[in-house]
């Protein structure tokens, strides 16, 4: 045979294809690890963040219950603070439905801070309805069940001393300073006032005890069962559960605290 155009290829060659082959094949899976980690650590983020959010609604969804189980509407803000966060909750006038009902949305603003870094919030609201409810007052102090005093420190009295630039009904009529059923008063010890009246007792008159124990309950528009039950008023303290309140720190001068035993 003459002549021949097939020519063997030198190793060297070979051996320069296969490192390129190698290196792609290298960027490649260097490329997939790169994608991967990028992958597990968006996804890690995405739960923390889920998390963190999450959090933040628990404890808005919490501080918000927990205005709410006051029973009481205040127009600054309260703060509560829990073991994953804080909130802020307060409360925005809507629409005053009539006298004696209004129409309130409850905010509650949420803030979770992350071990890891960063701060989650979250912002729940409801809409509620504020209803004032009204009693009617005829004493000073009104005790159903009767009233026994020693001794002649202290004083109740039913007479308005609230002065007039001060309150838009002061200087009203006298009310009686004690109110019980017949026979439900009885004072050991001190002297008798104006009109044979036990002393530290002022009013028109300074004792009432003309009316009976079931039309005091009546005359006072009090639903009794709506408090035992929490759906009229709820407590502010329970001596069992908080003590007695102490009226010149615990006490608000323009609150009216109810107290159930």
């Amino acid at each position: 045979m003459r002549g021949s155009n097939i020519r063997d290829i030198p190793d060297r060659a070979q051996g320069g294809f296969a490192l390129a082959i190698v290196l792609l094949a290298l960027l490649g899976l260097s490329a997939l690890a790169t994608a991967g980690y990028l992958s597990s650590n968006t996804d890690y983020r995405i739960n923390q963040n889920h998390r963190a959010s999450l959090k933040a609604f628990y404890v808005s969804d919490a501080a918000r219950s927990h205005y709410m189980g006051r029973g009481k509407l205040r127009s600054d803000t309260i703060t509560y603070s829990y073991a994953d966060g804080a909130a802020d909750v307060w409360t925005e006038q809507l629409i005053s439905v009539d006298d004696s009902s209004t129409l309130y949305r409850l905010v509650s603003d949420g803030r979770h801070n992350s071990p890891e870094g960063g701060r989650a919030n979250r912002q729940t609201s409801s809409v509620v309805l504020h209803k004032v409810a009204s009693i009617s007052v005829n004493a000073a102090v009104t005790a159903i069940g009767g009233l026994v005093k020693n001794g002649t420190s202290g004083s109740v009295d039913g007479n308005d001393a609230a002065p007039n630039n001060s309150c838009p009904v002061a200087q009203t009529e006298a009310l009686a300073g004690l109110q019980v059923p017949p026979a439900g008063f009885s004072h050991n010890g001190g002297g008798k006032g104006k009109g044979g009246t036990p002393s530290g007792f002022y009013g028109n008159p300074g004792i009432d005890s003309t009316t009976a124990a079931m039309q005091l309950v009546n005359d006072l528009g009090i639903d009794w069962q709506g408090i035992l039950d929490g759906n009229f008023a709820q407590a502010d303290y329970t001596l069992s559960h908080d003590g007695y309140p102490n009226f010149s720190s615990d006490v608000a001068t323009e609150d009216w605290p109810l107290i159930c035993r």
